[in-house]
């Protein structure tokens, strides 16, 4: 059920804590509702239960990598329109290709520029 937020539901999947709260109070100041999952497998079980606008995915995360997370996501019939934004800490152009194959909309590289994000 979408809740009263009028810019979307976000969930952001980031490993490292303070990049990731950034990001978070960011998205919320911009009047987002945001959704936090700590690992990749709160990620995809959050996604499949909450139903977000869009995920922000960390290649970095503690068993699956964001990309095998992002495959996943979008090879689950329930989750596979949700977009997804990957973020890494690699700015090599194979790490762009593997987010895109994997079926993300966006790779930015970390750490994040917070003014570069238009929500």
């Amino acid at each position: 059920m979408k809740s009263d937020y009028s810019q979307g539901r976000l969930l952001v999947a980031h490993y490292e804590p303070s990049s990731g709260h950034a990001l978070c109070e960011m998205l919320r100041k911009a009047g987002h509702e945001v959704i936090v999952a700590k690992d990749d497998l709160a990620a995809l079980e959050m996604a499949s239960e909450l139903s977000p606008d869009l995920v922000f995915l960390s290649a970095s995360l503690p068993s699956l990598s964001g990309v095998h997370v992002c495959e996943r996501l979008h090879g689950d019939v329930d989750t596979a329109v949700i977009p997804v934004i990957m973020i890494s800490k690699s700015a090599e152009p194979i790490a762009r290709t593997q987010s895109m194959e994997a079926g993300a909309v966006d790779h930015v590289c970390a750490p994040l520029d917070l003014d570069s994000l238009r929500f």
